[in-house]
């Protein structure tokens, strides 16, 4: 289940905070 919310979290966070969860 974490993978798939990485999914839809990556998207708004790598651009509200970028903490570098996909990075």
């Amino acid at each position: 289940m974490e993978e798939r919310l990485n999914i839809n979290v990556s998207a708004t966070n790598y651009d509200q905070s970028s903490d570098g969860i996909r990075s």
